[in-house]
């Protein structure tokens, strides 16, 4: 959490602690539930999952990556591994981003 500071010209009379209006946007926004807020598309999803090995049901098999192997299991196991730890790092971001 950090602190930002603005510039203003020497004139400018605003109460302090009163959020300015000109810093409130006046549009509804949308919630997206394709890219979870993040403003990614569903192709750029798909090719990330492809890219890491993070999606539901990677099979490296499947997409030509690795021959039926110990290798390929220990590709499977990563890719189910880092699906967990996005699961989890979307769980942490939506509760930093809830309003207090």
């Amino acid at each position: 959490m950090g602190r930002e500071l603005k510039r203003v010209p020497l004139d400018f009379d605003w109460e302090i602690g009163k959020l300015w209006k000109g810093y409130i946007n006046p549009n509804q926004l949308q919630e997206c539930n394709n890219c979870d807020g993040l403003g990614w598309s569903q192709d750029y999803n798909r090719l990330k999952e492809l890219w890491y090995g993070v999606s539901q049901n990677y099979k490296p098999s499947e997409l030509g990556k690795a021959k039926e192997s110990n290798e390929s299991d220990l590709i499977e196991l990563y890719g189910q591994r880092m699906n967990a730890i996005n699961e989890v790092s979307v769980i942490i971001q939506e509760e930093i981003s809830k309003p207090k």
